[in-house]
């Protein structure tokens, strides 16, 4: 039979009667394998189905499966090799530690590591290190701080060697150069120095550049002040969170609500950080403004006459009833009555001043010519001459002696004669004049008439 199945078989026995034999067959198969297998050399011997190998190669054994037919098994071995290295390592002494094969290396010496290489199998590495000397590291401070725009200088480091620079990065080119930090921003930049002995450089020292902002307390500015007015230095500038002080020729002032010295007065003031800023004043005074409302006058009754005012940009009469404009120096007035104006004048800045004026109101137009005077130098009636009332124009205003000799002449409306004659005093005495002038509406006016000298 070579198949599984249920077989019978007819025959007749022994007594010659007919029999029939039933076989029922099983066939298990036969069993086979194949093993492919990777080790290491230092894993040898290798034992496989209680076979010992000490090489690569294939191999087959026959075995037992558990239905009791045979197995036959192969096996195919191959072996790695380990590995061995050595690495020779010379560093300064300022690269310590050392970092290799995750070991951190902290002195010169050797060292031994074991990894798998490509294959998977140990890899023994194994490190000479040398080590050179390195110098010290520079020394310098190791803050330097500056207020914002102050004008900084080189930093500095000492050493026996040439010093190398790293600007904001330790690990950028170096430079001989010493570099000057920046004070534009506020904030803080490190920078890193080294020496070097030619061969191996020194450990870096940092150095922090801290800069600091800086107050700002804005413009210069000019005050004026009133002749005799004093002003206040407060509150010119903000100094919120700021130690300060004014000063004047170099001397603190001590009270700073009233100044009135003219001059320059500076402001110093600073931060907590010690940055300060600084700013000036000057201080001007104004001339003392100075009214002047005209002299004292005659005016002709009810006609227009024209005050006179000075002294300043601003202007302002009372009363201003009377007045075509009370604002400006000099109004048209039309008067029936003796008037006292007061004249209020201030300049640009606002400082103030007074003054006043008499106008006499007398009829006319016409000469109102005193009949006696006494050139004494009293300051009462020492000058003779014609008060103008309505008169445009004076042509003349002549004085004559008893003798008809002229003694005094002008043609100016305020202008007199003071009784002397080619600088010598005349002797009292009885005296002509006369006037000639025109009056406001174009009418020519004569008068004449004796005065008496009186001494």
């Amino acid at each position: 039979y070579t198949s599984s199945g249920t077989h019978t078989y007819s025959y007749n026995n022994a007594d010659g009667c007919p029999s029939v034999d039933t076989l029922f067959l099983t066939i298990n198969r036969s069993g086979s394998s194949i093993t492919n297998r990777t080790i290491c050399v230092n894993q040898l011997p290798f034992v496989w189905n209680s076979q010992t190998y000490n090489a690569e190669g294939t191999f087959t054994v026959t075995l037992r499966t558990t239905l009791g037919c045979d197995s036959l098994a192969k096996l195919i071995l191959k072996i790695n090799s380990i590995s061995t290295s050595t690495t020779n390592k010379t560093i300064c002494e300022s690269e310590l530690p050392y970092s290799w094969n995750g070991l951190l290396i902290n002195a010169a010496g050797n060292y031994s590591v074991t990894l798998n290489n490509y294959l998977n199998c140990d890899s023994f590495c194994n490190l000479v290190l040398t080590t050179n000397p390195s110098p010290p590291a520079p020394a310098a401070l190791p803050l330097v701080t500056y207020c914002q725009n102050e004008t900084a200088n080189p930093l500095l480091a000492n050493g026996s060697y040439p010093i190398l620079w790293y600007i904001n990065n330790a690990g950028a080119a170096p430079t001989l150069i010493p570099p000057t930090p920046s004070t534009t921003a506020t904030g803080t930049t490190y920078y890193y120095a080294s020496q070097s002995n030619g061969t191996c450089p020194s450990a870096q020292t940092t150095i922090a550049v801290v800069v600091n902002p800086t107050p700002n307390l804005g413009q210069d500015k000019n005050l004026k002040v009133c002749f005799g007015g004093k002003v206040t230095l407060n509150n010119l500038y903000s100094t919120n969170n700021l130690t300060y002080n004014w000063y004047f020729n170099q001397a603190i002032v001590t009270n700073t609500s009233l100044v009135s010295v003219p001059g320059i007065y500076s402001l110093l003031a600073t931060n907590n950080d010690g940055c300060s800023d600084s700013a000036a004043v000057t201080l001007s005074v104004q001339p003392a403004v100075i009214a002047n409302a005209g002299p004292d006058d005659d005016a002709e009754y009810n006609a227009p006459y024209q005050l006179s005012g000075s002294g300043g940009t601003n202007y302002q009469w009372t009363p201003a009833g009377v007045l075509n404009n009370a604002g400006v120096a000099d109004p048209i007035a039309m008067l029936t009555s003796d008037t006292r104006f007061i004249l209020r004048v201030s300049n640009e800045i606002g400082c103030i001043a007074y003054d006043t004026v008499f106008i006499r109101v007398l009829k006319g137009p016409t000469f109102y010519v005193p009949t006696a005077f006494s050139p004494n130098g009293d300051g009462l009636n020492d000058v003779f001459r014609p008060t103008a009332v309505g008169i445009e124009k004076l042509d003349y205003f002549r004085v004559y002696n008893r003798y008809g000799q002229l003694v005094f002449e002008t043609s100016e409306k305020r202008k007199g004669w003071d009784g002397t004659f080619k600088g010598v005093k005349q002797n009292p005495d009885g005296y002509v004049w006369s006037c000639k002038g025109v009056d406001r509406n174009g009418k020519t006016k004569i008068l004449k008439g004796n005065v008496t000298l009186v001494r």
